[in-house]
């Protein structure tokens, strides 16, 4: 059986923060106003290497830029942009248009009754446990 998958309209916003400056307080104060916007996904990853346009690059002073990624319905991300974009100073601001894709609500099996053996599981078709 093929699953069928359901499509929808997203947009991500990226933000590259310099590691030099207070990056994590920044990079939870983001978390904290994506979550306060209703926005579903949110993530915070240190880099690897890299830079932005504030970056010191001597040795002893040079930490990575964070990035933080935020996905969400299209008017919901430009609401949250227009708010943070101002405090951001020079930190990289990318705003891009997506497809979120999940599996169609019709291919899951409904949950199971409270008192049976497996309360609250979703069976998947194609799936096993």
């Amino acid at each position: 059986m093929t699953q069928r998958l359901h499509r929808q309209p997203g947009r991500r916003a990226t933000i590259m923060i310099d590691g030099s400056g207070p990056r994590r307080v920044l990079a939870h104060e983001l978390v904290r106003v994506a979550h306060a916007c209703g926005l579903p996904m949110v993530g915070v990853f240190n880099g690897v290497d890299g830079f932005t346009p504030d970056t010191d690059l001597r040795p002893s002073t040079y930490r990575p830029p964070l990035m933080v990624v935020v996905t969400g319905d299209p008017e919901s991300i430009d609401d949250f942009v227009t708010g943070i974009a101002p405090v951001l100073g020079r930190g990289e601001l990318t705003v891009e248009d997506v497809t979120e894709i999940l599996p169609s609500r019709d291919q899951c099996a409904p949950l199971t009754g409270a008192g049976s053996p497996g309360a609250g599981r979703r069976e998947m078709p194609g799936l096993h446990q």
